[in-house]
């Protein structure tokens, strides 16, 4: 499912791209009427905002699941280093510990990247 979002957000930034490429090749033809080429611009302006704004959400959205995996990777570790629990659980939850710290090292990455852009553009 994760793959999927991945794939239609891929999508709507490559369409929002492209509409606001478009746009602007339609705002500076000379040939074009003023006031077609004035909403041209003003067309393009707002496409390339809304990516921007689509990459801040997703920054906020890494953010949730970075702090989702730090959370389940504390438990798992607990879990891990806890006498009482069987050997074989406690290496489990050691293997699943070391799965959610690589999650959450994963989604800090992609919250910095997705973050980078919405300041950068």
């Amino acid at each position: 499912m994760d793959a999927l979002k991945a794939g239609a957000h891929k999508v709507q930034e490559a369409v929002h791209g492209k509409k606001a490429e478009e746009k602007m090749e339609k705002a500076s033809d000379p040939s074009r009427a003023p006031s077609d080429r004035i909403d041209a611009a003003h067309d393009a302006v707002k496409a390339a905002t809304k990516e921007k704004k689509m990459d801040a959400v997703k920054a906020g959205v890494e953010k949730a699941k970075e702090a989702v995996q730090g959370k389940k990777a504390e438990d798992k570790a607990n879990k891990a280093s806890d006498p009482t629990v069987k050997p074989s659980e406690r290496v489990d939850a050691a293997f699943e510990a070391g799965k959610a710290r690589m999650k959450e090292q994963e989604h800090a990455c992609k919250a910095e990247c997705n973050k980078d852009k919405h300041v950068c553009h």
